[in-house]
Protein backbone atom coordinates (compact mmCIF):
# COMPACT_ATOMS: atom_id res chain seq x y z
CA UNK A 1 0.00 0.00 0.00
CA UNK A 2 1.68 3.47 -0.74
CA UNK A 3 0.53 5.81 2.41
CA UNK A 4 -1.14 9.02 1.65
CA UNK A 5 0.02 11.88 3.38
CA UNK A 6 -1.91 15.40 3.48
CA UNK A 7 0.40 18.44 4.25
CA UNK A 8 -0.58 22.03 4.42
CA UNK A 9 1.75 24.77 3.52
CA UNK A 10 1.37 26.95 6.79
CA UNK A 11 1.73 30.50 7.09
CA UNK A 12 1.84 31.72 3.39
CA UNK A 13 3.89 34.92 4.52
CA UNK A 14 7.04 32.27 5.87
CA UNK A 15 8.76 29.22 4.63
CA UNK A 16 6.65 26.76 4.77
CA UNK A 17 5.27 27.06 0.72
CA UNK A 18 9.26 26.92 0.09
CA UNK A 19 9.94 24.04 1.91
CA UNK A 20 7.05 21.97 0.93
CA UNK A 21 8.13 22.76 -3.05
CA UNK A 22 11.83 21.89 -2.41
CA UNK A 23 11.14 18.43 -0.50
CA UNK A 24 8.19 17.39 -3.12
CA UNK A 25 11.18 17.83 -5.72
CA UNK A 26 12.61 14.51 -4.47
CA UNK A 27 10.12 13.16 -2.10
CA UNK A 28 12.19 10.46 0.06
CA UNK A 29 9.91 8.19 0.37
CA UNK A 30 7.19 6.40 -2.17
CA UNK A 31 4.06 8.02 -0.98
CA UNK A 32 1.28 10.31 -2.84
CA UNK A 33 0.87 13.54 -1.10
CA UNK A 34 -2.05 15.81 -0.94
CA UNK A 35 -0.99 19.57 -0.38
CA UNK A 36 -3.57 21.72 0.64
CA UNK A 37 -3.63 25.67 0.68
CA UNK A 38 -5.10 28.14 -1.71
CA UNK A 39 -4.94 28.33 -5.39
CA UNK A 40 -1.97 31.09 -5.41
CA UNK A 41 0.23 28.94 -3.51
CA UNK A 42 -0.42 25.55 -5.09
CA UNK A 43 0.97 27.02 -8.41
CA UNK A 44 4.58 27.03 -6.96
CA UNK A 45 4.69 23.72 -5.77
CA UNK A 46 5.55 21.57 -8.81
CA UNK A 47 3.65 19.20 -10.90
CA UNK A 48 5.06 15.73 -10.96
CA UNK A 49 3.43 12.75 -12.05
CA UNK A 50 6.40 10.54 -10.52
CA UNK A 51 5.63 11.79 -7.14
CA UNK A 52 2.50 11.17 -7.13
CA UNK A 53 1.34 14.88 -6.06
CA UNK A 54 -2.14 16.18 -5.61
CA UNK A 55 -3.58 19.51 -5.02
CA UNK A 56 -6.53 20.54 -3.14
CA UNK A 57 -7.48 23.95 -3.24
CA UNK A 58 -8.97 25.83 -0.11
CA UNK A 59 -11.55 28.83 -1.17
CA UNK A 60 -11.96 30.97 1.70
CA UNK A 61 -8.90 33.29 0.99
CA UNK A 62 -8.14 34.45 -2.43
CA UNK A 63 -4.97 37.03 -3.26
CA UNK A 64 -3.56 37.81 -6.45
CA UNK A 65 -0.44 39.16 -5.15
CA UNK A 66 2.44 38.82 -3.22
CA UNK A 67 1.53 36.55 -0.55
CA UNK A 68 3.91 38.43 1.65
CA UNK A 69 1.31 41.28 1.48
CA UNK A 70 -1.46 39.30 3.32
CA UNK A 71 -2.13 40.37 6.67
CA UNK A 72 -2.04 38.22 9.62
CA UNK A 73 -5.71 37.71 9.82
CA UNK A 74 -5.67 36.70 6.14
CA UNK A 75 -2.85 34.57 6.66
CA UNK A 76 -4.28 33.39 9.74
CA UNK A 77 -7.40 31.88 7.49
CA UNK A 78 -5.15 30.21 4.80
CA UNK A 79 -3.78 28.18 7.28
CA UNK A 80 -6.89 28.04 9.78
CA UNK A 81 -9.17 26.40 6.75
CA UNK A 82 -5.94 24.54 5.54
CA UNK A 83 -5.77 22.84 8.98
CA UNK A 84 -9.23 21.74 9.23
CA UNK A 85 -9.24 20.77 5.82
CA UNK A 86 -6.18 17.89 6.18
CA UNK A 87 -7.93 16.83 9.83
CA UNK A 88 -10.82 16.31 7.68
CA UNK A 89 -9.71 14.07 5.43
CA UNK A 90 -7.60 12.25 8.04
CA UNK A 91 -10.86 11.52 9.77
CA UNK A 92 -13.00 10.40 6.83
CA UNK A 93 -10.11 7.61 6.04
CA UNK A 94 -9.12 9.52 2.81
CA UNK A 95 -5.55 10.35 3.92
CA UNK A 96 -3.16 8.16 6.36
CA UNK A 97 -1.08 11.16 7.92
CA UNK A 98 -0.70 14.63 8.35
CA UNK A 99 2.35 16.99 7.66
CA UNK A 100 1.37 20.66 8.85
CA UNK A 101 3.46 23.53 7.93
CA UNK A 102 4.82 26.22 10.52
CA UNK A 103 2.10 28.85 11.19
CA UNK A 104 2.22 32.19 13.44
CA UNK A 105 0.28 31.66 16.62
CA UNK A 106 -1.18 35.29 16.77
CA UNK A 107 -2.18 34.80 13.27
CA UNK A 108 -4.59 31.95 13.39
CA UNK A 109 -6.09 33.82 16.87
CA UNK A 110 -6.80 36.72 14.82
CA UNK A 111 -8.36 34.58 12.44
CA UNK A 112 -10.97 33.35 15.26
CA UNK A 113 -9.09 29.98 15.91
CA UNK A 114 -8.47 30.34 19.57
CA UNK A 115 -5.80 27.09 20.45
CA UNK A 116 -2.30 27.89 21.56
CA UNK A 117 -1.20 25.56 18.90
CA UNK A 118 -1.27 22.81 16.48
CA UNK A 119 -1.26 20.47 19.22
CA UNK A 120 -4.34 21.71 20.70
CA UNK A 121 -6.11 22.31 18.08
CA UNK A 122 -5.82 18.81 16.05
CA UNK A 123 -6.75 16.94 19.50
CA UNK A 124 -10.28 18.70 19.18
CA UNK A 125 -10.68 18.07 15.60
CA UNK A 126 -10.65 14.85 16.49
CA UNK A 127 -12.92 15.11 18.95
CA UNK A 128 -10.93 16.56 22.13
CA UNK A 129 -9.42 13.44 22.53
CA UNK A 130 -5.85 13.35 25.08
CA UNK A 131 -2.93 13.92 22.95
CA UNK A 132 0.90 14.53 23.59
CA UNK A 133 2.90 16.43 21.61
CA UNK A 134 6.28 13.79 21.09
CA UNK A 135 9.73 14.76 19.57
CA UNK A 136 11.26 11.50 18.43
CA UNK A 137 14.58 10.81 17.55
CA UNK A 138 16.42 7.60 16.94
CA UNK A 139 17.43 7.11 20.05
CA UNK A 140 15.22 9.06 22.38
CA UNK A 141 11.57 10.53 22.49
CA UNK A 142 10.70 13.47 24.32
CA UNK A 143 7.16 13.86 24.75
CA UNK A 144 5.95 17.33 26.96
CA UNK A 145 3.79 17.34 29.88
CA UNK A 146 2.59 20.94 29.17
CA UNK A 147 2.56 22.91 26.06
CA UNK A 148 2.33 26.27 24.64
CA UNK A 149 2.47 28.25 28.13
CA UNK A 150 4.43 31.08 29.63
CA UNK A 151 7.21 29.98 31.71
CA UNK A 152 5.70 31.48 35.03
CA UNK A 153 2.46 29.55 34.54
CA UNK A 154 4.36 25.84 34.00
CA UNK A 155 4.97 24.99 37.85
CA UNK A 156 0.64 26.07 38.59
CA UNK A 157 0.61 24.12 35.48
CA UNK A 158 2.13 20.25 36.84
CA UNK A 159 -0.50 17.85 37.75
CA UNK A 160 0.22 14.35 39.04
CA UNK A 161 -2.91 13.12 37.13
CA UNK A 162 -2.24 15.18 33.83
CA UNK A 163 2.10 13.64 34.15
CA UNK A 164 0.51 10.44 34.95
CA UNK A 165 -1.97 10.30 31.70
CA UNK A 166 0.96 11.90 29.30
CA UNK A 167 3.56 8.85 30.57
CA UNK A 168 0.46 5.87 29.66
CA UNK A 169 -0.43 8.12 26.23
CA UNK A 170 3.39 7.86 25.28
CA UNK A 171 3.99 3.93 26.82
CA UNK A 172 1.00 3.06 24.53
CA UNK A 173 2.34 5.31 21.16
CA UNK A 174 5.88 3.08 21.73
CA UNK A 175 4.06 0.09 21.64
CA UNK A 176 1.94 0.44 18.80
CA UNK A 177 4.19 2.68 16.93
CA UNK A 178 7.56 1.58 17.54
CA UNK A 179 7.28 -1.98 18.47
CA UNK A 180 8.48 -1.66 21.67
CA UNK A 181 7.03 -3.68 23.88
CA UNK A 182 8.48 -2.68 27.25
CA UNK A 183 8.98 1.17 27.11
CA UNK A 184 11.55 2.26 29.43
CA UNK A 185 10.10 5.98 30.87
CA UNK A 186 11.70 8.42 32.38
CA UNK A 187 10.07 11.75 34.10
CA UNK A 188 12.25 14.98 33.98
CA UNK A 189 12.67 17.06 36.49
CA UNK A 190 10.94 20.52 36.83
CA UNK A 191 13.84 22.80 39.02
CA UNK A 192 17.60 22.42 38.45
CA UNK A 193 18.86 19.01 40.37
CA UNK A 194 15.22 17.88 40.20
CA UNK A 195 15.50 20.20 43.60
CA UNK A 196 17.95 18.91 45.33
CA UNK A 197 15.10 18.01 48.50
CA UNK A 198 13.52 21.01 48.22
CA UNK A 199 16.34 23.54 48.16
CA UNK A 200 15.21 24.67 44.55
CA UNK A 201 11.22 24.44 44.77
CA UNK A 202 8.77 20.92 45.95
CA UNK A 203 7.07 20.66 42.87
CA UNK A 204 9.14 17.22 41.84
CA UNK A 205 8.88 15.75 45.35
CA UNK A 206 4.95 16.63 45.40
CA UNK A 207 4.06 16.28 42.08
CA UNK A 208 6.49 14.34 39.64
CA UNK A 209 7.84 11.59 41.95
CA UNK A 210 4.27 9.86 43.32
CA UNK A 211 3.52 10.43 39.50
CA UNK A 212 6.73 8.84 38.24
CA UNK A 213 6.19 5.55 41.18
CA UNK A 214 2.58 5.32 39.39
CA UNK A 215 4.23 4.73 35.88
CA UNK A 216 6.68 2.73 36.99
CA UNK A 217 8.91 5.12 35.84
CA UNK A 218 12.19 6.59 36.64
CA UNK A 219 12.80 9.74 38.06
CA UNK A 220 11.86 12.58 38.40
CA UNK A 221 15.82 12.78 36.92
CA UNK A 222 17.20 16.33 36.03
CA UNK A 223 16.31 16.40 31.74
CA UNK A 224 20.29 17.05 31.34
CA UNK A 225 21.16 13.73 33.04
CA UNK A 226 18.36 12.02 31.05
Amino acid sequence: MIPRVAITLGDPRGIGPEIVAQVLQHPALPAEYVVIGPRALLDEIPADRESRIVKRETRGVAFHDSRFTLSQEQAGHVVGESVETAARMALSGEVHAIVTGPAEKQAFNLAGYSYPGHTEWLAHLAGDVPVVMMLASERLRVVLVTTHLALRDVPRALTQEKVVTAGRITAAALTAGWGIARPRLAVCALNPHAGEGGLFGDEDQAVLAPAARQLGAAGPLPADTV
